[in-house]
């Protein structure tokens, strides 16, 4: 029991966080910005500034899509279900313990993005009052169709890149106050941003030929989020942030891979990684190309290595919990399944997998996309069982 004058460790980490943001200055810095030739170069990196508390990244890109079918047989690019979010085909994440953080795709960030907040991340809605609220500013933008006397059209589609967990809570930050090591954002342009036959779920337009516009350049703006004016603690190492450690042991991470070998009516097993705390799973049928509305899946299990089954729904039943989380339906063929509030631990639960189990398998080209969100500890991930990996 505690001394009525001692202060227990609970009520020094409280006042550790507190202390953050009363005293703390938050602050969003833009980063110099990169304009590239897409025919020339499709990745950048970007190294963050050497200071204060990071909580994450906010990314703009922005170029021209066109339409290079003319003549009066050209068709219009159509835009698929994950659009827009397709404009980075790869982010990295990469700490100054050389720990990789992230290593997923621009369609599951933006999903992330808009799960952990109240309503899609950038939309806007119209409320009934005589009062011209409404969708006035074209924050994110790319156009439905692009016809062939059209031309182009103008992408734009920001992304969050998360390192702490949220604003306020404070998980998975990382403290960039170093001088002898350096973290890296690596992002990648999709390449194929038009797919004129085939597989169009990771493009952003398909049914014609086009892509970037030739001789246009793509921008890539950052903006580090971090929490500036920190106070420091005199150490025999120096000085210390006064942070709580298990904040900043604390990794927050986005995966994702492709799996396949499905078969008709038998449970395909997609695993959850040892050692970690799963916050929401992304699974999307891409079936040989083609992304439907739950007419190819029998069931999803949330089932335990003792064969303990968890819980079972239907590919109706995911969706009416997906309707609660983002005030809208996922684009097709995405089922979102959300374990924030009761986290899945590995750890506790020991190997835990989702089974999928399809009604229709068209061919070898079906797949699962598939993204995790979860924490681990930076002292247990290296002796983690690894996730699948791949996209």
């Amino acid at each position: 029991m505690a001394m009525p004058n001692q202060v227990t460790a609970a009520e020094q980490r409280a006042q550790m966080i507190a202390n953050i943001f009363n005293y703390g200055i938050e602050r969003l810095q833009p980063l110099p910005p990169v304009s590239f030739n897409p025919a020339n170069q499709t990745q950048v990196t970007i190294q963050p500034q050497n200071v204060g508390l990071v909580r994450g990244f906010l990314v703009k890109v922005a170029g021209t899509i066109t339409n290079t079918n003319t003549g009066a047989s050209g068709v219009a690019l159509t835009r698929t279900q994950f659009g827009a979010s397709n404009a980075l085909r790869n982010i990295v994440f990469t700490d100054t313990n050389n720990q990789t953080r992230h290593q997923t795709q621009g369609w599951h960030v933006g999903l992330v993005n808009s799960a952990k907040q109240p309503m899609v991340m950038g939309a806007a809605y119209s409320p009934n009052v005589p009062v011209n609220y409404g969708n006035n500013w074209t924050v994110q933008s790319a156009p439905s169709s692009i016809s062939v006397a059209t031309g182009d059209g103008v992408v734009q589609f920001y992304y969050y890149i998360p390192l702490s967990y949220s604003k306020f809570d404070l998980r998975g930050a990382m403290w960039a106050g170093i001088t002898n090591a350096v973290a890296q954002l690596q992002l990648e342009i999709n390449p194929t941003p038009v797919v004129a036959s085939g597989d169009a779920t990771g493009a952003i337009y398909s049914g014609n030929t086009g892509g970037w516009k030739s001789g246009s350049t793509v921008t890539i703006s950052v903006w580090q989020d971090y929490i500036d004016q920190i106070q420091l603690a005199n150490t025999p190492a120096g000085p210390q942030p006064l942070v709580p450690s298990d904040l900043l042991q604390t990794l927050y991470c986005l995966n994702n891979t492709t799996l396949t070998g499905l078969t008709v009516s038998q449970d395909y097993g997609v695993p959850f990684g040892n050692w970690r705390q799963f916050l929401s799973t992304v699974i999307v049928y891409d079936n040989a190309g083609t992304l439907n509305v739950g007419s190819d899946i029998n069931d999803f299990k949330l089932m335990t290595a003792n064969t303990s089954q968890i819980w079972k729904m239907g590919p109706d039943e995911a969706a009416l919990l997906a309707r609660s989380t983002f005030m809208a339906d996922p684009p097709n063929g995405t089922y979102y399944f959300d374990s924030r509030q009761r986290p899945i631990n590995t750890q506790q639960w020991g190997n835990v997998q989702i089974m999928v189990n399809p009604s229709v398998v068209t061919s070898s080209a079906s797949v699962l996309w598939v993204g995790w969100e979860y924490f681990t500890q930076a002292n247990q991930v290296t002796n983690a069982q690894s996730l699948p990996t791949g996209g």
